[in-house]
């Protein structure tokens, strides 16, 4: 007794249950009518035949990609089932008709599958077009990436190159600064040395005047780099358009850092003059009195012209002391500094190396003031330091 429940349970898993019901149905009646007419064997190759149909479709629905493989087992199937009914048609002609009808049934549910299948063929073809579409979008947006980094280099160049600039100007602002801040020192060494010399009152006097002009002309141009400072700060934030006119600021800068620098040493050179004077004057009796060296012919200031170069010495001249000759060899500085040391020091080694002094030497500056540390290094360097107000 075949179990048509059974069968149509398993055809329920792979099939629609109204087909799965109608082959089970047609299966059982088929079992009944040829149950004396065919023999089991042939009966189970029957059954083989349509559960290995059943098998195929089953396998077509649940791999639509290898459609072509399951076809061509559904048609090997099919044809071994055409080929053994072909035997029982004479004798089974109606039961016939209704696995064929089971099968039609399988057949119409296998050409629903196909339907199914360029549905999604035709959706993965629209797919596989707009993914194209997607690449070509993506391709430009990548270009576009391309260009925009590009650009954004190039932006960050000319930062770059802004920067640069912008860092050079603030060096020479801060030079100027730095040379208004010596200037402000020294005007205030010419006020202390302008309160201390009584005998030049008159040349002071004439030099205050000299100085308070080119104070005036230092402050103009303090006012005209303000002016600059400001217009640079409005031309940084056009710095693309503006540069050219930056660079000749620059240039106007460098230009009253040079003036500045002139009026500097001008005014170095009046008050260093002014105290060379008072101790080429004065210093013979001081070291007589504190050194008891005496100073033959008086002190000058000279220059020694040797090997083809000349040093100029502020306080030049040769003396005596127990017996003993000395040259008298000193510098007037109105603030002494470490470098004003070493240079005195290097003078002396190349005025004895050429030669030019064969005794010994009295190394001495005359100052208005000094740091401790200078003086520190003074001493350790056998020079001797005189203060402007002991001349």
């Amino acid at each position: 007794m075949i179990d048509t429940l059974k069968i149509f349970e398993d055809l329920k898993q792979t099939l629609e249950p109204s087909a799965a019901r109608k082959i089970a149905e047609v299966l059982g009646s088929i079992y009944d009518e040829l149950r004396n007419t065919v023999t089991k064997e042939d009966f189970r190759e029957l059954r083989d035949s349509l559960l290995q149909l059943i098998e195929s479709h089953r396998k077509s629905e649940e791999r639509l990609t290898g459609l072509e493989n399951i076809l061509e087992k559904l048609a090997e199937a099919q044809r071994k089932t055409e080929e053994r009914l072909h035997a029982f048609e004479k004798t089974t002609e109606d039961n016939f008709n209704r696995v064929w009808s089971a099968i039609n049934e399988l057949a119409e549910a296998h050409r629903r599958s196909e339907e199914r299948l360029t549905r999604l063929e035709n959706i993965v073809g629209e797919l596989a077009e707009a993914q194209k579409r997607t690449e070509e979008r993506l391709e430009e947006l990548a270009q576009a990436q391309r260009r925009t980094e590009e650009r954004l280099e190039e932006l960050a160049e000319a930062h770059r190159r802004s920067e640069e600039r912008l860092t050079r100007l603030e060096n020479i602002v801060g030079e100027l600064a730095e040379a208004q801040k010596r200037t402000e020192e020294r005007l205030n060494e010419l006020a202390e040395a302008q309160k201390r010399t009584e005998e030049r009152l008159e040349e002071l006097a004439e030099a205050q005047r000299r100085t308070e002009e080119r104070l005036n002309e230092l402050a103009e141009a303090q006012k005209e780099t303000q002016k600059e400072v400001t217009r640079l700060d409005l031309a940084l934030q056009r710095l693309a358009e503006a540069q050219a006119k930056t660079e000749k600021e620059v240039r106007e800068l460098t230009e009253a850092l040079k003036d500045t620098r002139k009026m500097v040493g001008g005014l170095s050179d009046a008050v260093g003059y002014g105290l060379e004077d008072r101790a080429i004057k004065s210093l013979p009796v001081l070291l007589k009195k504190r050194y008891r060296i005496t100073v033959k012919d008086g002190l000058v200031r000279k220059f020694l012209v040797y090997n083809g170069r000349k040093d100029e010495v502020n306080i030049f001249g040769s003396g005596k002391r127990a017996n003993k000759s000395v040259t008298i060899i000193g510098e007037a500085k109105a603030r002494l500094s470490k470098k004003h040391i070493e240079k005195l020091l290097e003078l002396i080694d190349r005025l004895k190396r050429a030669g030019l002094i064969h005794r010994e030497v009295f190394p001495l500056i005359v100052t208005y003031s000094a740091e401790p540390e200078v003086e520190n290094m003074a001493r350790e360097n056998g020079i001797n330091i005189i203060w402007s107000y002991e001349i």
